[in-house]
């Protein structure tokens, strides 16, 4: 068994010093830890990731939170801090470990009575103390009816987390085929393949504690192609069910068998929402009042109806309402349509106008114009995940239209939007399962372009690996591009072993594995070396300039954590192609510019980086030299974020040499660039440096004052109180 890390919501130094705490001294690493506020969110997933984070908080057993983190840092009890840092970027984790549970609070809306008694049956498990009995509950229904949103509010309910406190398991079926790969989702861990784990194995880890897992769109295992129905009812549910509490929500399947006394707890079907819930549900996902004009209140009336109670159809025409309003959505639902279309779409008694609300919104021009709403991707992120042929087949999309077209262009449009791209990534993967799982006769039959497709989605992920996941404010969206890193090094990789792609083509791919490889930095783990340097080698074999030092510099980056002196000669290297090659552009025409101040920028960025490494192994001299040639460099580009950054480093430099009043001089000027750009972090952090140098008391409050007033501006609470605290300390001395 392994101990591991994923996800620490901190990014301190301090956090590896707790890991080395907790392998020595349990008792006192355990006190800190939860009493911690900046450690409050920090988890570890024990035996089984996927079954839920585990708070510190819950780990009552010294002995075990001791001896299973020594197993995991695979170091003795006077492990260093170095030896923890090379042990965690020695794992590779997996990119589903890091992938947040499902987000956003569903409208669930009609349901009250459903969901209280579904968690009274779920959380009764623990009512009797000392013992567990598991429960297993099915929600059944047809396409959009809201059985995975009942099952969220049943396991996001307060007496059901009560009862199973983090270990509650929340799985999605979408693209899973076999009960190996479900069996390697449940387990999520490195060293165990799900696939080759025995019964008794998974009953150990389910068994340790009362745990609840929900398996969501089971009917996607259920009706997979190979043919595993008997294994399912006979084995795998038995073996969940007898262990752990069940919530499986399944579409289109009458009656699916548990084979443990008793069956299942209680089985629910849900039917459409009654008029007045469906009003209600219509207004929220509208962001809409009751409406005061009779037309529109007529109007509402009538799309209320349209929907016959039908949960996904009222999402998806209220979405279309935060564009236009209720009545020319009646209107447009009303124009004439093909005949052969329109009763395909709209006579089914299951899905309430789902197929015209779709067709509707994938039309509808003002929503592929409105930049905020993004609204294509919330209409197909709201469709199945993996939909079927048979769901195409059904109606509920136009078959005659070029839905692919409209899929791809989709995904290409996304890439103009300033917005995080990752608001995307929800609709990729049933985008990708479906067009893949068709028989090549099929793609025709429905005009499906699959290179055209491919290409798309490679041009999104792409275009996602050039966004800075250090620059996202939310740690949700860096968590999801992160997610994505094994979706754009398969691109990289894939393209890299193309022999016939262009030169425009390749600059992509090296921008592409240059932005990964930052993605990869901000998880704790190894960049992704190997590809780099297969890219480095084309790129030197071409001779371009720009892609050498650009692929340098991300290798020298790569090589920082775990050897400083190799990092160095590569940001050396980098800086010398650099400067040849500017030299050198400076008597060509004026298409050379731009390259001229490509190559200019990262020779200033490797003697930056170079001086960083040389400061902290104490080679002051030359950190010096390289940090004032970055600067020097910024100046002639005009970059000034860069000159603030180096001139940050340089004052750090000066002041590990004991030349205080330069170290001032360089972070006063450095603090009023920061002012100028409006750079409030960057002014907390210079603040801070230069309390510690200057030599007034007042001139020390002042600053912390200054910091702490910034880390207010930014809501770093906990930054805040700690200047304060230093200001009270001042005082006090004084």
């Amino acid at each position: 068994m392994h101990l591991s890390l994923v996800c620490v919501c901190v990014s301190r130094p301090n956090f590896l010093q707790y890991l080395v705490k907790i392998a020595t001294d349990t008792d006192r690493a355990h006190r800190e830890m939860t009493n911690d506020p900046e450690l409050s969110a920090v988890y570890f997933r024990a035996d089984v990731p996927g079954l839920g984070d585990i708070n510190l908080a819950d780990i009552s057993q010294g002995n075990f939170l001791q001896s299973e983190t020594r197993k995991w840092l695979d170091v003795d009890g006077k492990a260093t801090i170095d030896a923890c840092v090379k042990r965690i970027k020695s794992q590779t984790i997996p990119c589903f470990e890091l992938k947040p549970p499902p987000f956003g609070k569903p409208v669930c809306v009609g349901r009250t009575d459903i969901v209280d008694e579904l968690c009274k049956v779920v959380s009764s498990a623990t009512a009797t103390e000392g013992e567990f009995t598991p429960r297993s509950v099915v929600i059944q229904g047809y396409l959009g009816i809201g059985k995975s949103t009942v099952a969220l509010q049943v396991v996001k309910d307060a007496r059901v987390k009560a009862a199973y406190k983090t270990r509650i398991c929340y799985l999605r079926c979408d693209g899973i085929l076999d009960i190996a790969s479900l069996k390697s989702k449940l387990l999520a861990m490195r060293s165990i393949d799900g696939g080759k784990a025995t019964d008794d194995d998974i009953r150990q880890l389910l068994s340790a504690a009362p745990t609840l897992v929900c398996l969501d769109n089971f009917e996607h295992l259920w009706n997979a192609p190979s043919g595993i129905r008997d294994a399912l009812v006979e084995e795998f549910l038995p073996l969940i069910a007898s262990n752990a509490s069940l919530i499986v929500t399944v579409r289109g399947i009458e009656n699916i068998d548990l084979n443990i006394t008793g069956g299942w707890s209680s089985r629910t079907t849900l039917a459409p929402l009654d008029p007045s819930a469906a009003r209600v549900a219509f207004l929220l996902h509208a962001k809409e009042q009751e409406p005061a004009d009779t037309k529109q209140g007529a109007a509402l009336d009538t799309l209320v109806d349209k929907c016959d109670g039908h949960p996904l159809t009222i999402s998806l025409l209220a979405h279309l309402a935060g564009v236009r309003t209720f009545v020319d959505i009646v209107e447009k639902l009303s124009e004439d349509k093909d005949d052969a279309i329109a009763n395909e779409l709209d006579s089914s008694a299951h899905t309430g106008g789902l197929g015209a609300s779709v067709l509707l919104s994938v039309n509808d021009l003002v929503l592929h114009n409105k930049r905020s709403a993004l609204a294509l991707c919330y209409v197909l992120s709201l469709l199945p995940d993996g939909a079927s042929l048979d769901f195409l087949k059904s109606g509920l999309i136009d078959t005659k239209s070029a839905i692919m077209d409209a899929r791809a262009t989709l995904i290409q449009r996304g890439l103009a939007y300033e917005e995080p791209a990752y608001k995307f990534l929800r609709m990729l993967g049933p985008l990708r399962m479906f067009f893949e799982g068709l028989e090549p006769g099929e793609r025709t039959a429905y005009g499906i372009d699959t290179p055209k497709l491919n290409g798309a989605v490679r041009d999104f992920h792409y275009a996602l690996a050039q966004q800075s996941i250090f620059h996202c404010e939310e740690n949700l969206s860096r968590r999801l591009l992160f997610a994505q890193t094994r979706n754009v090094e398969a691109a990289v990789t894939r393209d890299l072993d193309d022999t016939s792609r262009d030169k425009s083509t390749f600059a992509a791919v090296v921008n592409a594995a240059c932005g990964v490889s930052g993605w990869y930095g901000w998880g704790g783990v190894p960049h992704a070396a190997p590809y780099l340097l297969k890219a480095l080698e084309t790129a030197r074999t071409s001779g371009d300039p720009v892609l050498i030092s650009q692929l340098l510099l991300e290798i020298g980056r790569d090589l920082a954590d775990e050897d400083g002196e190799r990092a160095i000669e590569t940001f050396t290297e980098a800086y010398d192609v650099c400067m040849k090659y500017v030299a050198e552009y400076v008597d060509k025409d004026e298409n050379e510019v731009d390259n001229r101040a490509v190559l200019y920028e990262c020779a200033a960025i490797a003697s930056e980086e170079r001086a960083t490494l040389a400061s902290a192994a104490d080679d002051l001299e030359s950190a010096q030299g390289w940090v004032e040639e970055a600067i020097n460099a910024y100046d002639a580009l005009g970059n000034g974020q860069g000159r603030l950054n180096a001139l940050i480093v340089l004052s750090g430099i000066r002041a590990k040499r004991g030349e205080t009043e330069s170290a001032v001089s360089s972070y006063e000027t450095a603090l009023e660039l920061a002012a100028s750009r409006q750079d409030r972090i960057g002014q907390v952090n210079i603040c801070r440096s230069l309390a510690e140098l200057v030599p007034k008391a007042e001139d020390k409050v002042g600053l912390l004052e200054r910091a702490a007033a910034l880390c207010d501006g930014l809501e770093w609470s906990d930054d805040a109180a700690e200047c304060r605290l230093a200001i009270e300390g001042l005082k006090a001395i004084a």
